[in-house]
């Protein structure tokens, strides 16, 4: 049994590791092709590589915006998000990313219907500048080839 479980989770390691150098590829060649941009898009754009360049960052990402839009009682989602937050490694975001971090996760205990859904929309937000077009064929077949 005991190998089975070890088997398992060098898979999830090497699972996650290759969706880490994903990441860091597509953040590397959308920087690439959108050089054109200007202000927003392009301090969302460096924030997103931050995340991936940052493995404490990125794992913290990866944790947030997998559990949290998966708990529908924001009770139960501001607990995790305070806990996600007490646990993480956040130098690598900027100082007012923390700070808003930690004040979230201060707060979401006791107003959990006020803070979670400004977490929500903030990873919906994020997510949706994250969205690759179906059109870009090229982009889709290497994404499927990992």
């Amino acid at each position: 049994m005991a190998l089975s479980t070890e088997a398992t989770a060098a898979e999830d390691a090497r699972r996650i590791a290759a969706a880490h150098h994903l990441g860091r590829e597509l953040v590397l060649e959308a920087a690439r092709l959108e050089a054109h941009e200007r202000g927003r898009q392009r301090r969302h754009r460096a924030r997103m590589h931050m995340l991936v360049a940052d493995p404490a960052a990125a794992d913290f990402a990866v944790h947030l915006t997998d559990e949290i839009p998966r708990i529908p009682d924001p009770d139960v989602a501001a607990r995790r998000f305070s806990h996600l937050v007490a646990d993480a490694d956040l130098r690598g975001f900027t100082r007012s990313e923390r700070w808003l971090l930690r004040a979230g996760a201060m707060v979401a205990p006791r107003l959990p219907r006020l803070v979670m859904p400004l977490v929500m929309r903030q990873l919906r937000a994020d997510a949706s500048a994250a969205i690759v077009l179906g059109d870009d064929r090229a982009l889709l077949r290497r994404l499927v080839a990992h």
